[in-house]
């Protein structure tokens, strides 16, 4: 019938420790049955395991039942129950977008695929569907009890399924010695970009102008009965360079009004970690955070939910109709104003908390007039 089984013993060199993993990989006529994984602290249990599986699996290709209950405790595991355990071990790692994408990634068809069984062509059919755009049949409805819409989305915003099934079933791979068709990702990501499903995000240059603020800060003041100060905050968006979800966790012990500096708790750098960085408020901005009423037995400045910031200010920019602009947008409208006040650009990032040239030069833009005088 054409079956083919292989095994093979790879050395993994860590920081502290070697071990050896062995890999098992049985085909037939041409489809794969079954993989599967192991990993050993020295080469003889390693190679001692892996003649002994692969034998006992050559011997059970004569009795499909018997080859089934063999290979059943790890041919069953989906990519839905992968993606759940990615998430309670890793979940401290990332934030909340990566979490939503998990999550919709969680409730897709391709969660019901045995990651054994993982081919390039459900990956791609599941970028199509996304950039397509399509409602979940009967099967979402058994598994979930109700429908699960996919609206179109970008080929930039396709590509990130393919990031986040990446780093999943590499988590399974390193972690928990779950065979992983690693080869049939890279197969899809070619196949997605030959079809154009995925690419590159476009970059986003926009800045609210001095009539927009205006507008909106207005709108803010007319809402006496607000919980939550959205006047100051979005001038102090404006005036500080904070994102959305740092400005509601910036703390009063924090500051220092001598050097007139601040904390971002737990700010994320291109490798992944996270630490407390100090950043320069402007004038305007200090002034706007001594004028916050400090809230008994709580230490943030602007103690207040970021979604409900955000939910406020796209409200209010639909009732004035100012259309494409978003929250995020007024931290681009504040580097690019400390740039037209004349500080350069090794001087804004004490502001900003950039990290690099290429992302600040966006920002740059402007013409000697438009340069104010310090």
């Amino acid at each position: 019938m054409g079956e083919r089984m292989s095994y093979f013993v790879e050395k993994r060199e860590g920081k502290k420790k070697i071990s050896y993993r062995v890999s098992i990989k049985v085909e037939q006529g041409g489809r794969t049955l079954h993989r599967e994984a192991k990993t050993f602290p020295n080469y003889r249990d390693a190679n001692a395991w892996g003649a002994g599986r692969d034998k006992e699996l050559k011997k059970s290709l004569s009795d499909p039942e018997a080859f089934v209950e063999l290979v059943k405790p790890v041919s069953r595991v989906t990519l839905g129950q992968v993606i759940q355990r990615y998430q309670e071990e890793y979940s401290t790692s990332y934030g909340r977008t990566i979490g939503k994408d998990l999550d919709l990634l969680g409730r897709s068809d391709l969660a019901l695929i045995p990651v054994v069984n993982l081919k390039s062509s459900d990956i791609v059919g599941h970028i199509k569907r996304r950039v397509d755009g399509v409602r979940n049949g009967e099967t979402e409805r058994e598994r979930t009890g109700k429908d699960w819409a996919f609206a179109p989305v970008s080929p930039a915003t396709a590509a990130n399924d393919l990031v986040r099934l990446q780093t999943v079933l590499d988590a399974a791979w390193a972690s928990w010695d779950i065979p992983v068709p690693r080869d049939e990702i890279g197969k899809a990501r070619l196949e997605c970009r030959r079809r154009r499903l995925v690419g590159k995000s476009q970059e986003r240059n926009v800045t609210a102008t001095d009539e927009q603020l205006d507008q909106l800060v207005n709108y803010f003041r007319s809402m006496v009965r607000a919980e939550i100060p959205m006047a100051d905050i979005v001038w102090f968006a404006v005036h500080s360079c904070r994102r959305q979800d740092e400005i509601t966790q910036l703390r009063w012990n924090d500051n220092d009004a001598e050097k007139l500096t601040g904390v971002v708790p737990r700010l994320k750098d291109p490798s992944g970690a996270r630490s407390n960085v100090a950043f320069r408020y402007t004038q305007e901005g200090w002034d706007i955070v001594q004028r916050q009423l400090k809230a008994t037995g709580e230490e943030r400045i602007f103690p207040y939910n970021g979604k409900s910031i955000s939910s406020s200010f796209t409200r209010a920019c639909k009732v004035l109709g100012i259309t494409d602009l978003k929250f995020h947008d007024l931290r681009h409208t504040a580097v690019t104003r400390l740039f037209r006040r004349g500080y350069q650009v090794h001087e804004v990032p004490a502001f900003s908390l950039h990290r690099s040239w290429t992302t600040l030069k966006r920002y740059t833009n402007i013409t000697p007039d438009q340069i104010e005088l310090r």
